[in-house]
């Protein structure tokens, strides 16, 4: 008698303890051993590094400036501080002296190297100081435009004119302002972008004119500090999306109708 209610007992324990698997069981399945062909979330591509050239004469150099490279090199570091994660490199390959005739030649070394996503073109103040013809001018400038479309993927292209040369009467004035005009109608023609840094330099006023250059053509380092954020605000309206990516704009910029004529 006591053995088979033992072995009843036995049984009935037996029973529960498998009740009892079968409900956590039921309220945990087993996990599934994941398969070997789960996707991983793939690691971001770093973008590659865009970069602006700019080419030009002493101006561009960065002539009689405490910083090597003169607004180049200031503008580079403006867009550096603005967009720290991803901004467009500036590389400085403008002459110390030199007018359009060598821009032909700048044009060809460039192709031979990486290719930028954007070229700033800022000669004329050498042009105009050796009474180089505007048709010469416009014809070098034209040139160098037809190289760079030329290329399998052709940069966006933008020009800048000449800043006003502070010891010319104001009749020679004129005709400077008639000669960097050339170079509008030049991008104009051409659907690229316009910086006008002639009348940008005049509205300061015959005071700011003369203090913020060190001699007649080229600026001092407050001048060139003015020249950079120009050329920052420049880019930032119209080349540059809000990550700091170059990008081609629907209508390039150029100098107000009320300013500069048709």
């Amino acid at each position: 008698m006591t053995r088979t209610l033992r072995a009843l007992g036995g049984l009935l324990c037996l029973a529960v303890v498998l009740t009892v698997a079968a409900v956590v069981a039921v309220g945990h399945p087993p996990t599934a051993a994941p398969p070997h062909d789960v996707l991983r979330p793939l690691r971001s591509v770093p973008v590659a590094t865009q970069t602006i050239v700019v080419l030009g004469d002493s101006v561009v150099y960065g002539a009689h400036d405490v910083v090597h490279g003169g607004w180049v090199t200031r503008l580079d570091r403006l867009l550096a501080a603005a967009y720290p994660r991803d901004h467009p490199r500036l590389r400085n390959l403008a002459h110390n002296g030199g007018n359009t005739a060598d821009l032909i030649a700048d044009v060809r070394r460039l192709r031979r190297e990486p290719h930028p996503a954007l070229v700033m073109i800022a000669y004329g103040l050498n042009d105009f100081d050796e009474r180089i013809p505007a048709t010469i001018l416009a014809a070098h400038l034209r040139a160098a435009l037809h190289l760079l479309q030329t290329w399998p993927r052709p940069p966006i292209v933008t020009f800048m004119g000449m800043p006003p040369i502070t010891a010319l009467s104001p009749s020679r004035l004129r005709v400077e302002r008639a000669y960097t005009d050339v170079i509008r109608r030049v991008a104009a023609t051409a659907h690229a972008g316009y910086l006008d840094e002639f009348d940008l330099w005049l509205a300061l006023g015959n005071a700011h004119l003369h203090s913020l250059r060190y001699d007649t053509e080229h600026p001092n380092r407050f001048g060139y500090a003015f020249t950079a954020a120009t050329v920052a605000a420049f880019l930032e309206g119209s080349y540059l999306d809000a990550q700091g990516r170059v990008q081609s704009p629907r209508t390039p910029p150029t100098c107000a109708a009320s300013v500069c004529g048709a």
